[in-house]
């Protein structure tokens, strides 16, 4: 990638976080870039097309961190743990990203699988995580329905805050740290959606051994259910009484 490019991209990501997807245009970029517009659009065409680099600069920048912790030896919910990380610092650098992936999947779903079919190790990171999710999961699901889980789990959770930012930024952070304190609220997030996560997941005790609970001793006395003991003690003093007062 040229400088040139690379300049333009970061213009267009400049407008697109103050003017948003919609407001901005190949003008307002060509101006940010500081070249003409006829020359923006021999590199991008349309607003649509530079975006659609954008996100694919994205993408190539945060597959190498994540293959490097789907391929460890960690349990799942480390490996979300790290994820997370990794996806909260890319997102605070691209928070348009996730209105972007939303509209491209309404859109043209086949064109975002295709773009990340160009990276052959993204298949394989999603077949050895679902196989490894779908072992932990308490519910015994299919490996491809255990890693909708995961995936429903850290990226909804992880996405709708930068979703609503514009809502957010004009009633809950507001004034010159709106930022940091946005920034904080996503860092907080992580707790959240961990503890969601691990609900879902077995204990490494029941992923390691699987032994099933000891089964009552057929010998062993029932308990008689509380309410019945009561009525018991209940009628005992009732005799008791009668018996004082003949």
């Amino acid at each position: 990638m040229t400088d040139t490019e690379t300049s333009i991209l970061a213009a267009a990501q400049n407008v697109f976080l103050r003017k948003g997807l919609a407001g901005a245009n190949m003008g307002d970029i060509a101006r940010e870039a500081h070249i003409s517009r006829p020359a923006l659009h021999y590199y991008h065409r349309t607003k649509h097309a530079l975006f659609q680099a954008i996100l694919a600069k994205a993408v190539e920048s945060i597959i190498p961190k994540i293959t490097s912790v789907v391929t460890s030896d960690l349990p799942a919910l480390e490996k979300a743990s790290q994820i997370l990380d990794h996806y909260h610092l890319l997102l605070l650098e691209h928070p348009l990203l996730p209105h972007f992936l939303v509209s491209e999947i309404h859109r043209d779903p086949k064109a975002l699988l295709d773009m990340l079919e160009k990276h052959r190790e993204v298949g394989r990171l999603v077949e050895r995580l679902q196989q490894q999710h779908a072992s932990e999961l308490k519910l015994a699901r299919p490996p491809r329905v255990a890693i909708v889980h995961f995936f429903c789990t850290i990226y909804g959770l992880l996405f709708f805050p930068f979703l609503i930012k514009p809502l957010l930024d004009g009633t809950v952070f507001t004034g010159g740290d709106a930022e940091a304190a946005f920034s904080e609220f996503v860092g907080e997030r992580k707790t959240i959606v961990l503890s969601l996560l691990a609900a879902s997941l077995k204990t490494p005790q029941q992923s390691a051994t699987e032994k099933p609970a000891p089964a009552k001793s057929a010998t062993s006395p029932k308990k008689r259910p509380a309410q019945h003991v009561a009525q018991r003690r209940g009628r005992r003093l009732s005799a008791a009484a009668a018996k004082t007062k003949n």
